[in-house]
């Protein structure tokens, strides 16, 4: 049996190979095959090796280097680098990686590292089309940095980014993409830039919040303080360790993210996070009585509530109400003292969690809320925080902002749950909230565009059958307890969520296989998918529809229905192959390490062997007719 790998893409900064099994030569741009002296168990074999070739390569073989060809003894290695190009690389990066948990610095992104001696560096795509250095790439984002010191508590929206959307590098053709009934503006959309081959638009490129801070500051904080919030259901969040999360799978999953619709599109399907999603993996759970804001709430009230002077309009820096560690961990000296220091804690914790954005600040109408420490436990969290992360996705994906605002560290938590690919290692046991059982290694929080190009390459082959786990929480017994019966019913519904100032449309009809139902063609979404709150009047929050009942009423072949009003693969591979001779000596090196039992055959030699093989069978063929004709003889 023949296993057969194709190199979809070799770069200085590393290579990714796509291990294909071809089921016709022809399709394959550059074929390496191997034939095993030992035989080939099945498929099971050849999964294997596909695995390890990923991971291995990807992952380990150009983590600390760069491939580079050797041209006079035709090797191909991997040339460590310099001390003095590695500090220049730590300094490029390390203020401002994004995925240590506290998203509040924008990214740069490496697009040029040092330059090896090789003679065959292939280049990645471009960030931008004709920024051959990326200079003016890395200029536009120092400009746009931020930490929990900046932003104004002016009125003005802290998530909308002046001039936002106005950077473009895509050509007219490149955004004359047709939308289908479903989806429009597909042009504007930002899988756009994955149908070019090109990196994202970095303008704004950050990503926010100061989960990792946060975290910190709770964790020290008195045990009268952490009762409240364990009563007020954020106990099970709080045990959540922030984490490096891979930012180039993060991109990929927002490139397939539709405003349209609230969920992401696979090739294969329609699939997307649910609130039982929400509170299976953030352990914030919905029920209570509704935040409602009030846009009139007294500002002199705030600044007696929270203890803090300064205050005014409707923002709060989240930078001026957050406590000093020696206030939190000491016993509280009075009643009073106590309530202060929790509002401005817990406010600056949820803050800095669910609801970052671009100018690091909160709405005051929250303290309305925590006016009585003892009944914050009485309203519905589970709704306004997931409400923000909708929101956050939706101004994403519509260029509203260039930031990821929200917990958008929810998006991979939710991917490794459903999708089989790029998974971290994980516990088998039943752990509450789900984000606590992935092992994540250090330093992955810094943007690498092969991992964004390899995320995008595997999304792209993302089948319903074998890479998607639809059901992941059947073995939880938090799954099959009664306290999550009343998110499951929820989940199984069309409801508007209420955030701060706008409401969101979730549609539980188009997520039916993730609660174990058939899989329909679902209605139409709503007109309207979210609107703007005018003092909470605009919007009727009573109305939640079964989602069982907002199916299709014709008899439609969901395969077929989707593959009309959907967008199928968005990934052009033919823009990213390259360097093929690098990489067959990468492959003919990991396959003498690794798997020293399969001997490499050259493409130029499989049709001699075919060839041969098929010149035996017919030799074969002549002799048994031969010895068939001696037989009947003698028995004659």
């Amino acid at each position: 049996m023949l296993a057969i790998f194709t190199v979809r893409k070799v770069s200085k900064q590393g290579i990714l190979v796509q291990c294909v099994k071809q089921l016709s030569i022809k399709e394959a741009t550059e074929v390496f095959v191997y034939r095993s002296e030992q035989g080939v168990d099945g498929g099971g074999d050849y999964n294997r090796v596909e695995s390890e070739i990923t991971q291995s390569l990807h992952h380990r073989i150009m983590s600390s280097g760069t491939i580079v060809n050797n041209c006079e003894n035709g090797d191909c290695f991997q040339q460590q680098s310099s001390r003095r190009q590695q500090e220049k690389r730590k300094r490029s990066r390390g203020s401002t990686s994004l995925g240590n948990g506290d998203g509040n610095s924008s990214i740069v992104v490496n697009n040029n590292p040092p330059r090896s001696h090789g003679a065959s560096d292939v280049h990645l795509p471009p960030t931008r089309r004709g920024q051959g250095n990326g200079s003016s790439s890395r200029r536009s984002l120092r400009s746009s940095r931020t930490d929990e010191r900046s932003g104004s508590s002016s009125d003005e929206d802290p998530d909308i980014e002046p001039g936002s959307n106005d950077e473009d590098d895509l050509t007219p053709a490149e955004r004359n993409i047709p939308g289908t009934q479903l989806l429009k503006n597909l042009g504007k959309h930002p899988s756009v830039y994955a149908r070019a081959g090109l990196n994202p638009l970095t303008k704004g490129l950050s990503f926010r919040g100061a989960w990792k801070k946060a975290v910190t500051l709770y964790r020290v904080a008195n045990n009268q303080y952490k009762q409240l919030f364990i009563d007020a259901g954020f106990g099970d969040f709080l045990e959540i360790v922030p984490v490096d999360l891979p930012q180039g799978y993060l991109i990929a999953l927002m490139e397939r993210w539709f405003a349209e619709t609230n969920t992401l599109h696979l090739p294969c399907c329609e699939i997307g996070p649910t609130p039982l999603d929400w509170t299976m993996i953030t352990g914030v759970r919905f029920g209570g009585e509704l935040i409602k804001l009030n846009s009139k709430y007294e500002t002199e009230k705030v600044r007696r509530l929270l203890g803090v002077r300064g205050i005014s309009g409707s923002r709060i820096r989240l930078s001026a109400i957050k406590p000093r560690k020696e206030l939190v961990e000491a016993v509280p000296p009075s009643d009073e003292a106590k309530e202060r220091i929790f509002r401005r804690l817990f406010l600056y914790v949820i803050g800095s969690c669910f609801f970052g954005n671009n100018q690091s600040v909160i709405h005051s109408g929250l303290v309305q809320f925590l006016e009585d420490i003892h009944t914050v436990r009485t309203y519905n969290w589970g709704q306004i925080t997931y409400a923000a992360f909708l929101t956050g996705m939706r101004r994403k994906v519509t260029r509203k902002i260039g930031s990821f605002t929200a917990f958008w560290q929810f998006l991979p938590f939710w991917a490794f749950e459903y999708l089989n690919i790029c998974r971290p290692e994980h516990a088998e046991a039943d752990d509450f909230p789900r984000a606590t059982r992935w092992k994540f290694p250090r330093n992955l929080g810094t943007l690498d565009n092969s991992e964004l190009t390899a995320s995008r390459c595997q999304l792209d082959y993302v089948d319903d059958k074998s890479k998607v786990t639809w059901q992941p929480y059947l073995a939880s017994k938090k799954y099959n307890s009664a306290a999550i019966s009343e998110t499951i019913e929820l989940a199984n519904s069309r409801v508007r969520f209420i955030g701060f100032d706008t409401w969101e449309y979730y549609l539980g009809e188009r997520c039916q296989r993730q609660l174990g139902l058939p899989c329909l063609v679902p209605s139409d979404p709503p007109e309207m998918m979210h609107g703007t709150l005018i003092n909470n009047c605009d919007v009727d929050t009573s109305t939640v529809s079964s989602a069982q009942y907002l199916v299709s009423a014709e008899r439609l072949d969901y395969a077929s229905w989707f593959t009309d009003n959907s967008i199928g693969k968005i990934v052009d591979v033919t823009r990213l192959i390259g360097g093929t001779d690098i990489g067959r000596k990468v492959i003919g090196h990991w396959m003498e390490k690794y798997r020293p039992g399969m001997i490499h055959v050259p493409q130029s030699e499989t049709e001699e062997i075919e060839q041969g093989l098929n010149t035996a069978d017919a030799e074969r063929a002549k002799l048994q007719e031969e010895l068939a004709r001696v037989r009947r003889g003698s028995d004659a």
